[in-house]
């Protein structure tokens, strides 16, 4: 009995064959969809929805990359610093401070921690209060025995 209905509704020139088929694509393609994510706008409901200035996304993004370098060492000491200090650092030390976050890990740990001198051009004040912190942090976080 089900087959004769099915032959009446792909034979009936008032069904298409192909109406037949859209409530099983379009089930299909809702399911192989990709979900809508909800977007994240850099504004916050403080300011009262407006963009947050361009010095809070710089802070941001500098945090991030301090935080995210890819060598648990650096990531600490430069994550942890920067979390207590960018929101005090302005100006030309904000600019110091980025220009650190920028550097290669390897060499910016060895001079760190005092195994690279260090250029004259990246002797700021803010790498000198990084480096004071690296060593004061590396001393806390020595294992002795």
């Amino acid at each position: 009995r089900n087959q004769t209905m099915l032959r009446r509704l792909l034979s009936s020139r008032a069904t298409p064959r192909m109406a037949l088929l859209r409530p099983a694509t379009t089930a299909a393609r809702a399911t192989l969809a990709p979900r809508r994510t909800q977007t994240v706008s850099l504004s916050s409901q403080a300011d009262g929805g407006q963009q947050q200035s361009a010095d809070a996304v710089r802070r941001k993004r500098i945090l991030y990359r301090c935080k995210q370098r890819g060598f648990l060492e650096l990531d600490l000491v430069m994550g942890t610093w920067a979390e207590d200090r960018l929101p005090e650092l302005e100006g030309q030390d904000l600019d110091d401070f980025e220009v650190l976050s920028l550097m290669e890990t390897p060499e910016l740990f060895k001079m760190l921690t005092n195994q690279l001198e260090v250029p004259a051009e990246l002797d700021t004040k803010v790498f000198r209060e990084l480096q004071d912190y690296t060593l004061n942090q590396k001393k806390k976080w020595t294992v002795t025995q």
